[in-house]
């Protein structure tokens, strides 16, 4: 049951008598236990300190072969990993001649495209520049046409601000909202105050343009409630009236730089901003589809309105649309508002391929469609689109509550009935727009 150090060396010595070890033998030996321990053994017989020492020492043999099996054990599993952290790196190696090669392919297609952009950009300068020498020769062609060109300021369509802008604003936030007042006056009776308080959760904060459209609606009283509510913003309502005379029904044009604002025969007064109706509810007084829009002061000097004008489907109706294209940090867009008919789907198809039609003419260059001219459309109104059902007829109010009430039928409601929806599906209005959701 004893443990030898490996190191111990036996050795048997004669016994030295003395008074104090007379119980011991005549021969000794001493060997150390793992721990420190020392043991002696001494026996008057030196056969049996033999056989002793033999035992121990055959022993300690025994005990240095496992322990010698045991380092070789280990020796050959520390081989084993190291054979497969050499495999480890070959293939680290490889992956690393890889990636270097990744590496160089990507620089020379990068270098290729930027050879590209470069031939590209050349390319464009060059139209510029063919495009600024035939600009005399096309104007002498509209005019001897009887067409007066639109002659829009150069940085209008620039790619960048303005001349002197010091501080360059990487986004714009804008908000439109559309709103169908029914020929009636939201806050009669009301002061600024509590009107104000009934529009904040229309309205949200922290927008730098805000643009709405308003249809069938009688004054400007919420124009002038909406402006002091974004008054506390920092925003101001741009002047986007520019044209003070009287254009035709069906091509009302804005192009200049007049601020008064002109009257028909009847008193009326006419801005290209709105146009004027009595029907559909408002027979004694005058009722429009308007349009208005708000900036942040900071942005007031890189806003620019390029045109403002409007085209009614008929006579003395408010129908139609209203449309400004503005210049945003040298950015073009077009916010158009529009009151369709009610009833007839075809009637819809027909005012949109007019209207794009016509306000692309006004609003930018005669024969050009409204979407081939500007960098954003914004399109928002009372477009009178209902709910349907397979027949095509307009769903019970009672069907429409109980999907609306049901969140897994909620989105059929609109993927499976909303006739807004078909209709862009085939393509027969708004192709190429996106409905934000």
């Amino acid at each position: 049951g004893f443990y030898f150090l490996e190191s111990s060396h036996l050795k048997i010595t004669p016994f030295s008598k003395d008074t104090s070890s007379d119980h011991f033998g005549e021969h000794t030996f001493t060997i150390t236990l793992l721990g420190g321990k020392t043991i002696m053994f001494a026996s008057t017989i030196l056969v049996e300190i033999q056989s002793w020492m033999d035992a121990i020492e055959t022993n300690k043999i025994i005990y240095m072969s496992r322990r010698l099996e045991d380092n070789e054990a280990s020796s050959i599993q520390l081989a084993h990993r190291v054979e497969q952290q050499d495999v480890a790196l070959h293939s680290l190696e490889m992956l690393l001649q890889e990636s270097k090669a990744s590496i160089s392919d990507l620089q020379l297609l990068c270098e290729d495209l930027k050879s590209q952009l470069a031939s590209v950009n050349s390319h464009v300068k060059d139209l510029k520049l063919l495009l600024k020498e035939n600009e005399s020769e096309r104007l002498m062609l509209l005019k001897s046409r009887g067409v007066v060109p639109k002659v829009l300021p150069l940085w209008a369509l620039s790619e960048n601000p303005r001349e002197g802008v010091v501080e360059i604003i990487d986004k714009v936030k804008i908000w439109t909202g559309t709103w169908n007042l029914g020929s009636k006056e939201p806050f009669t009776g009301m002061d600024k105050n509590r009107a104000q308080r009934l529009l904040q959760p229309f309205v949200p904060v922290g927008y730098d343009i805000y643009v709405l459209g308003v249809q069938d609606c009688l004054s400007e009283s919420v124009f002038e409630c909406l402006e002091g509510l974004l008054q506390a913003e920092g925003c101001r309502r741009m002047n986007i009236d520019l044209d003070s005379s009287i254009a035709t029904e069906g091509n009302r044009h804005a192009n200049g730089n007049h601020t008064s604002s002109a009257t028909t025969s009847a008193g009326i007064s006419v801005d290209a901003s709105k146009i004027l109706g009595r029907t559909d509810g408002s027979l004694l007084s005058s009722k429009f589809t308007g349009i208005a829009v708000f900036v942040r002061s900071s942005l007031l000097g890189d806003v620019r309105t390029l045109a403002t004008t409007n085209y009614a489907f008929a006579t003395s109706q408010s129908k139609g649309a209203v449309a400004v294209a503005l210049s945003v940090l040298g950015r073009t867009v077009v916010f158009v508002n529009s009151h369709w008919d009610s009833k007839h789907t075809e009637k819809k198809r027909d005012h949109f391929q007019l209207l794009t039609s016509a306000l692309g003419s006004q609003l930018g260059e005669t024969g050009f469609l409204l979407n081939e001219q500007f960098h954003h459309i914004v399109w928002m109104g009372d477009l009178n689109y209902r709910l349907v059902d397979t027949s095509g007829n307009p769903m019970p109010v009672e069907s429409v509550v109980k999907m609306l009430e049901d969140k897994r039928l909620c989105r059929t409601l609109f993927e499976s009935h909303d006739q807004l929806l078909q209709e862009r599906r085939s393509q027969a209005v708004f192709y190429g727009f996106r409905e934000p959701v």
